[in-house]
């Protein structure tokens, strides 16, 4: 029994730290999953900051844009769907940004979390260029699909949290 209790042991030593290796790696995927999807969602705001704040420069001007801004000019179509779409999708960052650092800090970046997360961004990307181009009805449905996108992440966190996450 001693000869073989050595190696029983360290056969089972092996297995688990072997699933805990596992299971720490897939955590780590999963962080950098999520991290990236915060960074990207920042950096598609960013995009539309800049690409709103270049339309202002080509409609009304340089001066105008970096100016006093005194005088209101009219505003065509372009500059009302930049506005808004900009907009929009601060409401929406300001929806998806806590409830997915709050699945971060909670350990909950399960596949489903992970997953609504990367549609969220791909709607938000869909949302802004429907929006742009002015396509009314199908804006409507991707905007949805993001907010729902934004409750599976939180119904994951809290399954999570309720231990009864898949």
């Amino acid at each position: 029994m001693s000869i073989f209790a050595p190696s029983l042991s360290a056969c089972f030593y092996s297995c688990i730290k072997g699933a805990v290796i596992k299971k720490s790696k897939k955590r780590k995927d999963a962080l950098m999953s999520m991290s990236v999807i915060l960074m990207v969602s920042g950096l598609l705001h960013l995009v539309l900051l800049i690409g709103h704040g270049t339309q202002i420069a080509l409609s009304h001007g340089v001066s105008w844009g970096t100016g006093r801004r005194t005088v209101t000019p009219v505003r065509g179509d372009l500059d009302r769907r930049f506005e808004r779409t900009v907009t929009n999708n601060t409401e929406s960052m300001i929806a998806f940004v806590p409830v997915t650092v709050a699945a971060l800090t909670l350990g909950a970046e399960t596949a489903v979390a992970v997953l609504a997360a990367k549609a969220f961004i791909g709607a938000r990307i869909a949302f802004a260029g429907f929006y742009l181009c002015n396509v009314p009805y199908v804006r409507t449905v991707v905007w949805f699909v993001g907010n729902l996108c934004i409750a599976a992440i939180a119904y994951e966190t809290f399954a999570v949290l309720a231990g009864t996450a898949a």
